[in-house]
């Protein structure tokens, strides 16, 4: 339980944690699995996040996170809606 997390694969096990720049930190209570995918056939990997659990006022839908500007060359970070 907690926020979603994305984190930027800088190589020789060097990460960076974009969460907050992506925008897909979430709102729900408890996720509960992903699944990258291109949904949009736009040529960049969106996000698709399962909830689950009762927790009372969240209505455990699942959220879809479009990449609107994706990663160049490896550098910066992904943006999502």
């Amino acid at each position: 339980m907690g926020d979603n997390k994305l984190y930027l694969n800088k190589g020789n096990f060097k990460f960076e944690d974009i969460t907050e720049k992506a925008g897909i930190k979430g709102t729900k209570a408890w996720s509960t699995g992903v699944v990258m995918v291109d949904i949009n056939a736009d040529g960049w990997l969106d996000i698709y996040v399962c909830n689950a659990g009762y927790f009372k006022g969240d209505d455990q839908e699942n959220e879809l996170f479009i990449n609107t500007t994706p990663l160049t060359g490896g550098q910066g970070g992904a943006t999502f809606t």
